[in-house]
Parts: C-alpha cells; structure tokens; sequence
C-alpha cells in the first residue's frame, strides 16, 4: 500500500489514502483538528496512528483490511494495513471532463446569460426613468437603487437555511416565475397612469426580494451540478456571461429606453426571466436530496454564520470585500446621475459606455485571469478589487476630457479586473466550504456583500446631495480600493492556491 497525506487547503484537513493489491483503495478524512501521528513499517502492514477531527470519517477502509478505527471526535485510534513489499505507483489524476460537453450546464448558462442582459436593461432603466420622467435627485436615485439590494440583508440568512433544505432547482424556478411577473407590471402600471417614483421603489424591493432567492438557490445548485473539479471553469464560465451580458444589456438598454422609453424597455427584462425559466425546466440531472437535520431554521442560520465566521479565510473574505463593495456602490448610486446631469450623456452614449465594462469582463476572464495566476488567489483577489474600485475615482475627468471615452476607459479597466475579483473570491470560498452548508455560506456573503450595496447607494446619495457628484466618487473609489488592499494582510490574502477540488 502507498500512503500518503495530503494537506487539501490553507486552514482545512488532511487526507490519508491507501492503495491495496486488489486494486480496492481506501480512504480516511481526518476532519479539522485530525493529524497522522505515527507511521511505522511492519511484517506486511503498515502501522498508522492517527487522530480524527471534528468532521473525520472513513471511506471504504473497515475491518475488511484488518483496520480498525474509532471515528469518535477528537479520538485516536491504531490502524494495520496490509501492504506488499512492492511499492505500487502513484495513479495519476486523470483530467476532468469538458464543461462543453455537459448539456445541463450549457442549458443553464445559456438561460442565466440572456437573464443577466435582460437584468441589465432594468438596472439602467430604472434609474433613467426615475431621473429623466421623475425629476430624482441624487438621494432619491440612490435609495432607489438600494432598494433592488436592501431585501438581502434580512432575507439571505432565512433563504440560504432554507436551500440547504429543499430543492434548490425548484427555488430558482420558483424565483424565476415571480421575477417575470413583477417586472411585467411595471409597463403595464405605466400605461394605466399608476406609476410613481414610490412605486419604482416598491418594484425595486420585490424585485430585490425575488433575485435572494435565485442567486442563492443558483450559486449553491451550481457545484451540485458540475462536482468541485470542474467548478473554477464553471465560475468562469459564469463570468463570461456576465460579462455578455454587461455588453448586450446596457447596449440594448440605451437603444431601447431612447427608442421606446424606459418603461417599455423593462419588458425586455420580464422575457428574459422567462427564458431563464424555461431553461431551468429543462434540465434533466437530478438533484440529490438534501441531507436531513432535526435543527430548526434559527439553528441552521446559526451554524452557518459559526461556520462563516470561524473560518479565518471565509471571515477575511466577508469583513473586507464587504468594506470595498460599500465604497464601490456609493459610486453605482450616483453615476447615472452623474453621467446625465454633469457629463450630459444620452442613454444611449451612457448604454454604450457600459456595454465597455461587459467588454472588460470578458478580457479579464479570457486573459486576465491567467496572467494574475501566478499571484496566487488571495493576493489576486486583494489586488484586482483594489485596481478596479480605485479606477473609477478618474470618472470626474469626463468634465475636462471628451466624457464618453474617459467613461469607456474607466469602465473597460474596472470590469476587467472585477471579473478576476469575482471568480477568485467565489471559488475559494465555494471550494472552502462543504455541500451541505453551501446554501447558507453564500447567503451569509449576499447578506453583507449586497447589504453593503444599499448603504454605499444611500451614503453615496446623501454626501454627494451635500458636497458633489465628483467629490463623492473620487473619496469613494479611494476608500473601496484601500479596504481591498487590506486583504493582503489578512489570512484571505496569504492563500496561495485554491483547495484541493477532485471531490464531488
């Protein structure tokens, strides 16, 4: 038998594994806290002390091979496996399978990326409406972008226990349904005289209510459906398509708003939930049931924030990209405002600029990524949050440079480098953290990542109501790109590679 320890990631748990003559191999995850303590040569065997961990077990290793273990936690235990005096070779890794050759998956991005331009139609619609046909100042815009953000905060933790407990297919299908009928109604108040800008903000918070239960659904059925190994290329993946979608959507956004209005535009929005529905209804790979538990929901929500905050990694992740996304959203708020009211931009002009940002998600998904690899993912992570929210304090000279190409430039850069912020941090953090509590990690980081986005839109609105647009996205950028800089001394920022991914 060869044996062999294998420590998985910076802060996880060891693995012993063992090849046997009868090509049978075996297994045992020693759990955080687990550790080999002994390993001695005998008459035929190999004599294994160890020590299992917290969430230790034992995968095809029994009495079978003359093993014996106790699994208890914290407990240690001997162990004879029988080996031959011939050395067995390593079997090598075989490579995993291709992602465009999994129909499932190609049938959800698909949807997910008409889904996304058609998001993006509303994202500018709606603020456009409310500056253009309402007459809103900075704060009314930035309450009104906040509340398609501020339903997270007090939904994501309830909703993430919820998916680690059902169907996290039919939550998303379900998300899909009401999305598609909130945004319906929009247009449809419009043409009977009944919308108002308090009622942009009541769709806003429905809206925002609904997409909780998607993207935490979404994010955690993803590794379910395409296994660990071929997760980071799924993530990827993903970011491709938003960077699609940040090109089509915007673009297609301006040309509709200003050929049709902004309300109008919105149906575009309402399809494309559909389409994203029908694709989720299409997808033939069963989902595995969800692992039973007597706790209740509290409890659940409970044990995923101790998980979230107990790991030194997850936690550096939350507190600091939190702190940058307050900043980079205190400028979101107010840069439509900005860009009508100071640059004296067009939609269309202001669609095109952001179909830019698209463009530079894909550049930095293609190339960028591959090119930032050998800093490791904790020091990616830290310094392309840095570059992209700190770019965007040169959006102030639009006011003395031709406006639309300095937006361009902005944009291209910053939508780059956030496509390699956005893959690294959620794979590290997926791959970090076991099926079964994927549901309510990734809801515990909506919580703080988009609960951190209605305040910066507010706090933004409010201080550039008081001292300007330009002053405010200048500090802002400054503040956002100094909080992602901080990771590096954190133990987010010391990852030096992502955590073993072969398991399923």
């Amino acid at each position: 038998m060869i044996l062999e320890r294998r420590r998985r990631a910076e802060g996880g748990h060891d693995r012993v594994t063992g090849e046997f003559l009868d090509g049978a191999t075996g297994a045992l995850d020693l759990g955080r806290g687990g550790a080999v303590e002994a390993v001695e040569p005998g008459a035929g065997a190999l004599r294994v002390a160890i020590r299992v961990g917290e969430s230790g077990r034992a995968d095809e290793v029994g009495e079978d091979y003359g093993c014996q273990l106790a699994l208890a936690r914290r407990h240690s235990a001997d162990c004879e496996l029988p080996v031959d005096a011939t050395p067995l070779a390593t079997p090598q890794p075989q490579p995993p399978p291709s992602l465009w050759r999994h129909a499932d998956f190609n049938l959800l991005w698909a949807g997910e990326t008409v889904s996304e331009a058609g998001t993006a139609i509303s994202e500018l619609a709606l603020p456009t409406l409310a500056v253009l046909r309402f007459r809103a100042g900075p704060l009314a815009v930035g309450v009104l972008v906040a509340c398609l953000r501020l339903p997270f905060p007090f939904l994501a933790l309830p909703v993430g226990a919820m998916v680690d407990r059902f169907s996290r297919r039919r939550l998303a299908i379900a998300a899909d349904v009401a999305l598609a009928a909130v945004v319906a109604a929009i247009p449809i108040l419009d043409v009977r005289g009944m919308l108002h800008l308090w009622t942009l903000d009541i769709f806003a918070l429905l809206i925002g209510a609904c997409s909780v239960v998607f993207d935490v659904a979404l994010l955690a059925f993803i590794p379910s459906l395409v296994g660990n190994r071929l997760l980071p290329t799924a993530m990827a993946r993903f970011e491709v398509t938003f960077g699609t979608a940040s090109v089509a959507g915007p673009g297609l956004g301006g040309i509709l708003v200003q050929a049709f209005g902004a309300t109008r535009a919105i149906i575009g929005d309402a399809v494309s939930y559909l389409v994203s529905l029908a694709c989720l209804l299409g997808l033939r790979t069963r989902e595995a049931a969800a692992a039973a538990t007597d706790i209740g929901i509290r409890g659940s929500m409970a044990e995923g924030v101790r998980f979230v905050f107990g790991d030194p990694v997850l936690r550096s992740l939350v507190v600091f990209v939190g702190l940058a996304i307050i900043g980079s959203h205190a400028v979101e708020g107010i840069e439509v405002l900005f860009a009508y009211r100071s640059l004296h931009l067009t939609p269309g002009e202001l669609g095109g600029a952001l179909m830019a940002m698209g463009a530079g998600d894909l550049v930095g998904t293609v190339f960028l990524a591959r090119m930032l690899r050998p800093l490791g993912p904790g020091r990616a992570i830290a310094i392309t949050g840095a570059i992209a929210a700190g770019i965007t304090a040169f959006m102030p000279l639009g006011l003395v440079a031709p406006p639309l190409l300095v937006l361009i430039a902005v944009f291209v850069t910053a939508g780059a480098f956030s496509a390699v912020e956005d893959i690294g941090q959620v794979t590290l953090r997926t791959l970090l953290t076991e099926d079964r509590m994927r549901g309510r990690m990734t809801a515990i980081f909506r919580t703080v990542f988009w609960g951190a986005w209605p305040v910066g839109s507010i706090l933004g609105g409010a201080v550039a109501a008081g001292v300007g647009t330009a002053q405010t996205i200048i500090g802002a950028s400054l503040l956002a790109a100094a909080a992602s800089l901080a990771m590096l001394l954190t133990p987010a920022g010391r990852v030096r590679r992502l955590p073993d991914a072969e398991g399923s």
